[in-house]
């Protein structure tokens, strides 16, 4: 596998549901944390992330649901791959900003994740699989189930997109206020693209902006290669 590359040293298995949880734990204290027995750096900068089984998140779903990995004042920074294995049973139901399986990521690449009918709720920054996307990449990843926002800024698979998706579909019935996409809800950062990617799900907004891949793109980011039906 490809993530033997990085340094035996800086690599965690996750492969359970509570060990997903301890990791967004650890992320969002915005300072360096324990997981599996390792002294982790702030963020999971510099660190691999391995998903090695299918994961169940149905334990988390009562209440407001499952704690994004990644907040707005603590990003998630590091590498995450999910092996192409699933993750099921992915509730949320907030009214906050930065919603879905990760809430924030700064520089950092998720790849090979497919999230199962999740039934996610939120306000503003809302994905299936990233709230907000900065300066990231995400390639290889599937969503599938319901993404709604009150506000702005909402998508299948990344609410706001900052950075890089390729490769990557979603099936995802997504609706809000405005900026309202397929896959990506608001697309806005230099030099990064949308490539290679598609949805067919329902994208409704209320007010205005709303698109089969993208709601609304700004400042140069490039679509290409994608359709949505």
């Amino acid at each position: 596998p490809d993530y033997m590359t990085a340094e035996p040293e800086q690599i965690i298995e996750i492969d359970s549901a509570d060990k997903l949880a301890a990791l967004a734990a650890g992320v969002n204290t915005g300072a360096e944390f324990q997981l599996d027995g390792k002294t982790v750096s702030a963020g999971g900068e510099g660190w691999t992330f391995v998903q090695t089984a299918d994961i169940d998140l149905s334990g988390y779903a009562e209440g407001e649901g499952w704690t994004p990995i990644g907040q707005a004042n603590a990003n998630f920074m590091g590498t995450y791959d999910g092996s192409r294995f699933h993750i099921t049973g992915l509730t949320i139901n907030r009214t906050y900003d930065y919603q879905g399986l990760f809430g924030c990521i700064n520089y950092a690449v998720i790849k090979n994740i497919h999230i199962v009918d999740c039934s996610i709720t939120g306000a503003r920054c809302i994905g299936a699989l990233v709230g907000a996307v900065y300066g990231s990449a995400i390639t290889g990843c599937s969503a599938s189930g319901t993404v709604t926002g009150t506000k702005d800024s909402v998508g299948g698979i990344a609410g706001y997109a900052g950075g890089r998706i390729e490769a990557s579909f979603s099936t995802c019935n997504v609706s809000g206020e405005r900026t309202i996409g397929g896959v990506a809800g608001y697309a806005s950062y230099y030099g990064k693209y949308i490539q290679n990617c598609w949805s067919s799900g329902s994208v409704s907004a209320t007010g205005h902006s709303a698109g089969g891949i993208v709601g609304s793109n700004a400042n140069g980011v490039i679509v290409r290669y994608c359709y949505s039906t």
